[in-house]
């Protein structure tokens, strides 16, 4: 498949394809290793969350917040 065949496919068409693109590196994800800069990333996001004075909910709680907020209204 060239760049030409892919530029006149419409983008449903274009979805579809990176939905099977994907699909197939599920089926070999042992074979992909990750760059160091991921796990380093992640490393650095974890250190700020555990560093943070922020109060990350659980989505649940969120929700019960939400509803009886629209509730109350």
């Amino acid at each position: 498949m060239s760049k030409n065949d892919i530029a006149n496919m419409s983008s449903t068409q274009k979805l579809e394809l990176m939905e099977q693109i994907w699909d197939s590196f599920v089926e070999k994800d042992k074979e992909i290793e990750s760059p160091l800069w991921h796990k380093e990333e992640l490393e650095n996001r974890a250190a700020l969350l555990s560093n943070s004075k922020e109060h990350f909910a659980p989505l649940n709680e969120v929700k019960k917040r939400l509803q009886a907020s629209l509730d109350a209204n």
